[in-house]
C-alpha cells in the first residue's frame, strides 16, 4: 500500500518508505535508497523528511556524516515546522562538531526556539548551558528559570541541576561568610 501512494506521489508514503529502507524494517537496510526516497518527500513537502535526512547526515546511518549539511536540513525541517530540530541545533552548536565551531550565542538562539514550544529538554538544555560560568552566554536568573520550567514538565535532569545548584550556592555562601 504504501508503495502504491509513493509512486502517487505521496510524500508521507515516500517518506515512511524511507524509514522502512532505512532501518531494515520489514526490507533489507538501503541507506542510499533512504535517502533517494527522503529527498524526493522532502522535494513534494514532507517536512519530516527534512529531519530524517538532517538525522542521516548527522548520524551517517551507513552514509558518510555530514555535519554542515545536518545543519542546513534541520534549519529547513525548524521552518517547515518540526520544533525538535531547533533542539537539534541548539545541541550542535553548543558542543560544536566537525565541520561546526562551537558558538554559544547560536545554541542559546537556537534552545530558546525549542523551549518557546516547551519542550522540556530544550528548556533543560537551555538553562543548564546559561549556567555554565564559561559561556559567554551566562546568566543565572535565565539558567534558573528554564530549568525549572523543565523541572516542572517531569525533567529530572532540571530537578537535578537545580538541587546541584542551589547546594552550590549555600556552600559558596557559607564559605564567604567565614
Amino acid at each position: 500500500m504504501l508503495r502504491t501512494q509513493a509512486l502517487q506521489g505521496d510524500a508521507d508514503a515516500l517518506n515512511d518508505l524511507g524509514w522502512l529502507w532505512l532501518n531494515g524494517t520489514r526490507l533489507a537496510a538501503n541507506p542510499q535508497l533512504a535517502k533517494r526516497l527522503f529527498i524526493s518527500a522532502a522535494c513534494l513537502g514532507s517536512a519530516h523528511s527534512l529531519f530524517n535526512l538532517a538525522e542521516l547526515a548527522y548520524f551517517g546511518k551507513g552514509l558518510e556524516v555530514d555535519v554542515p549539511l545536518a545543519v542546513g536540513y534541520y534549519q529547513q525541517a525548524y521552518e517547515a515546522g518540526i520544533t525538535c530540530a531547533a533542539q537539534a541545533l541548539g545541541s550542535i552548536y553548543e558542543d560544536g562538531e566537525e565541520g561546526v565551531a562551537s558558538d554559544h550565542a547560536k545554541a542559546v538562539t537556537w534552545y530558546k526556539q525549542a523551549a518557546a514550544e516547551l519542550d522540556p529538554m530544550a528548556c533543560f538544555l537551555l538553562g543548564k548551558l546559561l549556567l555554565e560560568e564559561q559561556s559567554a552566554e551566562y546568566d543565572v536568573a535565565s539558567g534558573l528559570h528554564w530549568l525549572q520550567v523543565a523541572a516542572m514538565q517531569g525533567q529530572v535532569s532540571a530537578s537535578e541541576r537545580l538541587a546541584d545548584f542551589y547546594a552550590w550556592s549555600s556552600t559558596r555562601r557559607r564559605t564567604l561568610m567565614v
